[in-house]
């Protein structure tokens, strides 16, 4: 699979993490959002879906970083937890496709034929 994005474009456009995460992040999260996508031609719609994918990104980032730490303070040393399950993960996922792609046409319909 060839990446839709490449460092620069999302070093470009939203700089939420270093070059080495970015690495480990991308093709996860491009697949992630193509597995939603009907067809792989985007047309006008390539920049929405490459910038879905740099958003991906960066919620896959705070998800694994997190793991429930909402806040922290380090002078009186504080922390506040919340928990967050995978399928909540995956929805917060599939709550940004649809905002970023929603109305592109790209989505697969969730209808099953019979």
């Amino acid at each position: 699979m060839n990446n839709l994005i490449d460092w620069e474009y999302y070093n470009s456009h939203f700089p939420k993490v270093k070059e080495e995460r970015f690495n480990q992040l991308s093709y996860r999260a491009e697949r992630m959002v193509l597995k939603k996508l009907s067809t792989d031609i985007f047309g006008e719609h390539e920049n929405d879906v490459k910038d879905c994918i740099c958003c991906v990104i960066n919620v896959l980032d705070i998800h694994e970083k997190s793991n429930g730490i909402t806040s922290t303070s380090n002078d009186g040393y504080s922390e506040s937890y919340a928990s967050s399950t995978t399928e909540e993960n995956k929805q917060a996922i599939t709550d940004i496709i649809y905002e970023w792609l929603g109305d592109s046409g790209l989505i697969k319909s969730g209808w099953i034929a019979l």
